[in-house]
């Protein structure tokens, strides 16, 4: 564990010596991947998530809990690398399709959500 001690001045509270503990242990990054397919049918990205499951993406979120959601059509959960390899993975899965296509990747530490349907 890493310590780092600042100072923060807010309005006229003043904390001093303000410590915030980072773990950097068990980090592990959370990527979400959209991917639009132009010009797509359902069978189509029938063949996307059949790619994308191949590459390693998943189509559910874990809560910290264990309880598993399903996430938003052509959206998907992959863990532990980085934006480029996501991003690589995706864009050959998607050019299993034939279709041109657009991906998005974003990469966090933790999600919120609402309303999305349990496993």
């Amino acid at each position: 564990m890493l310590t780092y001690p600042i100072g923060i001045m807010t309005g006229s509270l003043d904390i001093d010596k303000l410590l915030i503990h980072l773990t950097l242990t068990n980090y592990m990054s959370l990527f979400t991947t959209r991917v639009e397919l132009h010009g797509a049918s359902y069978s189509d990205y029938e063949t996307l998530h059949e790619a994308m499951i191949e590459k390693g993406f998943s189509r559910y979120i874990t809560s910290n809990d264990g309880i598993k959601y399903h996430l938003p059509t052509a959206e998907y959960d992959y863990q532990d690398s980085n934006r480029a390899d996501v991003l690589s993975l995706a864009k050959a899965a998607a050019q299993a399709t034939g279709k041109s296509f657009e991906v998005l990747v974003t990469e966090g530490i933790g999600r919120t959500w609402h309303n999305l349907s349990k496993t």
